[in-house]
């Protein structure tokens, strides 16, 4: 017996450390996948079939296919308004040009965020150089049980929305909203 482990060992111990070394390049090319996953967020395409919808609730389709959260104040683009649209996997901004034809109102893409702005709050030019910056307002708070212990891994998110954060061991969030006219929604 001492004379196989004395011969197989050192095999082993070798074949063992090509495991490890393939799993170590395995797991960096899985990283590195998510990462440029975000990126491709930004190429982000939408399948709407909608008949005489409100823009908020095309808005809202928009969100849960993509990444991407808008941002608007509802004093400066009519959201109420009605409309019809067909696309089959086009890119958001070429559905948005769509939408906002022939209206008041333009956007701009700014990471995961569609800031949506009235054209007279636009610089001069017709390409949005110049945007006011959109204040962002964050929420944050702890989430604890009946005890007063607090919650890990609950679910925080904008009623409505696929927008949302999940608390940390701590029971802690915070989270980016919109405007303040939202509902948090807590699920566990």
């Amino acid at each position: 017996m001492t004379f196989y482990c004395k011969y197989l060992y050192p095999k082993f111990k070798k074949y063992f450390s090509h495991i490890m070394k393939i799993s170590f390049v395995i797991i960096l090319a899985v990283l590195f996948c998510s990462f440029t996953e975000k990126a491709v967020s930004q190429n982000a395409r939408v399948s709407i079939n909608a008949r005489n919808v409100s823009v908020s609730e095309l808005l809202t389709r928009i969100e849960s296919q993509t990444d991407y959260l808008f941002v608007y104040s509802k004093n400066n683009v009519d959201v109420n308004r009605r409309v019809t649209i067909r696309t089959k996997e086009e890119p958001v901004a070429r559905v948005l040009n769509e939408v906002f034809r022939d209206t008041d109102v333009r956007y701009a893409m700014e990471g995961t965020h569609i800031v949506l702005v009235p054209k007279s709050r636009v610089g001069e030019k017709d390409d949005l150089p110049a945007i006011e910056r959109v204040q962002q307002i964050f929420v944050s708070g702890t989430v604890v049980d009946m005890a007063g212990d607090p919650l890990p891994g609950v679910n925080v998110t904008i009623k409505g929305t696929t927008t949302g954060t999940v608390t940390g061991i701590d029971g802690q969030y915070r989270i980016s909203i919109p405007d303040r006219d939202v509902t948090l929604s807590y699920s566990f």
